[in-house]
This record gives C-alpha cells, structure tokens and sequence, in this order.
C-alpha cells in the first residue's frame, strides 16, 4: 500500500521524520491501515495508465 502523509510526525518503524506532502512511502497493509486511523496519513491509489496510442479511425 502507498501512503502519503498528511501531517508532519515522527515514523518510529522507519526511524524518519515524515514531513507533509513531500513523503510518499510503501508499507504493510496494516501499517497503512494503523496510520490511516491515527490521521497521519492517506492513502495513495494509482492511476491507471492512460493509452497514448488510440487513434480515431473514420
């Protein structure tokens, strides 16, 4: 699961200061559940790739 934080804390299991906005880090999906719950963090969903090949055919 990739997370991003939301607020500026202390990550005790990476040993890290997390800053908001800037961090974006992969971890368990109970860790990301944990952190999500304590309102550090949020969870990043991936977009799906975009095809840039499509061309109309008419």
């Amino acid at each position: 699961m990739k997370v991003k934080a939301i607020k500026r804390f202390h990550d005790v299991v990476a040993k890290k200061i997390r800053e908001k906005d800037k961090d974006v880090w992969v971890v368990t999906k109970e860790r990301g559940e944990h952190l999500i719950k304590q309102g550090m963090v949020e969870e990043v969903k991936e977009e799906p790739e975009k095809d840039t090949k499509t061309t109309k055919k008419g």
